[in-house]
């Protein structure tokens, strides 16, 4: 999968379920993969709206993105079960939230990368409830 360098791009998760998935940034003029060498921080946020507080954070810090390769812009989310539960269960239908996901490079210049939609589906399979 890629996701564009700019326009407004979407992704589909499974709530509950492990979310381990590698993309590509790619630039939106000429489809060439935006490199990484030099990029310290990227950070995603999922919010409901923008101004909400986020319903979840990810960031080379935490763990939840990783380089793949750099100088081909890969990244990976690495967002388990835990995490995907901390999104609201919305009555048991789909969910759709707003992300963005911002590039630090070392000059201590900013790049607001990607901004899109994910689209959060429910959980299907749930434990048995024994009483």
């Amino acid at each position: 999968m890629a996701i564009v360098f700019a326009p407004v791009s979407t992704i589909t998760i499974v709530r509950g379920t492990d979310w381990v998935d590698d993309v590509t940034l790619v630039n939106e003029a000429d489809q060439s993969p935006v490199s990484l060498d030099g990029a310290v921080g990227l950070w995603m946020r999922i919010r409901e709206t923008p101004a909400d507080p986020p319903l979840l954070d990810l960031s080379l810090d935490n763990g939840r993105i990783v380089v793949v390769d750099a100088e081909n812009g890969v990244i990976g989310f690495r967002v388990y079960t835990p995490d995907t539960l901390l999104l609201p269960e919305n009555d048991h239908e789909r969910a759709s939230y707003g992300f963005d996901l911002v590039i630090e490079r070392q000059s201590g210049r900013y790049e607001a990368g990607v901004r899109g939609r994910i689209n959060v589906e429910p959980q299907y399979a749930r434990p048995w409830e024994t009483t």
